[in-house]
């Protein structure tokens, strides 16, 4: 079985199947945005096979990007597809399939928009497509989010909108099963990772702390265990319901440090997101506790910052910040995510690059206030 979230602002579960849903769109050109080889591997064209039934065979189709994907990437699939008149967009795979289908949604028929990227270009402020999204991944929560990532010359941009959200959710824990360990670890690390960075950042509110709640208790007591029960249907039901719960936390809150300096490591020593996100995360229940009281604390008091970060202990129940940052270590480890990297001699000198690509933007969510000597500190930890 799976559930369907329409993505409003209350997230309710719809009581369809896909098969009507489609229906309901009424769409005459179908655009299948997948990954090039876990579309099949995940059994997630089986499922597609049987409930569009007709209407699979008469979709456009296209996979002609990359993981974490670039400029050069969103204006060939433009060039493509901008003559297929698309009217509704099914986007099954992981984090950069959904992320690129986002962008298709609302760029597809307003390329002048990005021709500039990264310079002038202009964020959406429409978009004629519907989507659906299906992650493949459980998950980076992307189906729930309205922003998506894109790169130029290995640095990150997020482009946001409320025109990118996703119209539908499908989560079917069934084809997230036959991803490779690695890949659901990572995965799993990023939903978690964002869970908790929402639960501590600048723009946290009530309800994004009720979600990320929802992901931290469904994705915490199934994390120690993970590396041995990941392909328990069961299990990953509720790791893909919790990454969810995380993307709808940080679609109001956004995330923080972390992420802002994930995606350096990611771009220069290819090591997939959400294990870059972990290789620091632990780190920061540190800083954001013991730095609070010399940094600045940015847009909350102090007494209002402590409390939140305890409350946070509190509900993962991990003791205090340092034990905190041995118990993130220790899941790390337990699931395969090495916390180092070895550089060749071509990259010695790579820290002042990583540095400057550093996200400002995720970087001011931190409640804490992160000075360059704290950034250079954090990656030199990482690398051996």
């Amino acid at each position: 079985m799976y559930k369907i979230f329409h993505n409003t602002k209350d997230d309710h579960e719809v009581e369809t199947d896909l098969s009507d849903l489609i229906v309901k769109f009424d769409a005459k050109k179908i655009l299948i945005l997948t990954g090039q080889n876990s579309f099949s591997e995940s059994k997630a064209e089986n499922f597609l096979i049987s409930e569009l039934k007709d209407k699979y065979t008469k979709s456009n189709f296209y996979s002609d990007f990359e993981n974490n994907p670039k400029i050069e990437d969103l204006n060939h699939a433009i060039q493509k597809l901008s003559s297929k008149e698309i009217e509704l967009i099914i986007a099954c795979g992981g984090g950069s399939v959904i992320d690129f289908a986002k962008l298709l949604k609302v760029y597809l028929y307003d390329a002048s928009s990005i021709l500039d990227f990264p310079g002038k270009y202009k964020n959406p402020s429409k978009s004629q497509i519907s989507m659906i999204a299906i992650p493949t991944t459980a998950g980076t929560g992307s189906e729930a989010t309205h922003f998506s990532v894109l790169y130029d010359n290995k640095k990150k941009y997020s482009i946001a909108s409320d025109h990118m959200l996703p119209d539908y959710s499908v989560l079917n824990s069934s084809i997230c099963l036959n991803a490779s360990l690695k890949i659901k670890s990572s995965c799993v690390i990023d939903a978690f990772s964002q869970a908790i960075e929402s639960f501590w950042s600048v723009g946290a509110n009530l309800e994004s702390i009720k979600f990320a709640k929802q992901a931290i208790y469904l994705i915490n007591k199934h994390i120690d265990n993970f590396h041995i029960n990941h392909k328990d249907e069961n299990v990953m039901s509720d790791i893909l319901l919790g990454a969810h719960y995380s993307g709808k936390a940080i679609n109001i809150s956004k995330t923080t440090a972390p992420h802002a300096l994930s995606y350096s490591i990611t771009s220069f020593f290819g090591i997939p997101h959400g294990h870059a996100v972990g290789m620091t995360l632990g780190e920061f229940f540190i800083i954001n506790e013991q730095l609070a009281s010399m940094n600045a604390v940015n847009c909350r008091d102090l007494s209002s910052h402590m409390l939140q970060m305890e409350a946070l202990r509190e509900l993962l129940g991990w003791g205090d910040c340092i034990s905190c940052n041995d118990k993130w270590k220790s899941i790390m480890k337990n699931l395969g995510l090495n916390m180092q990297v070895k550089l060749n001699d071509g990259q010695k000198k790579v820290i002042d690059r990583l540095v400057d690509s550093v996200n400002t933007e995720r970087l001011s969510n931190n409640p804490v206030s992160i000075t360059k000597e704290n950034i250079i500190k954090l990656y030199l930890n990482i690398i051996s």
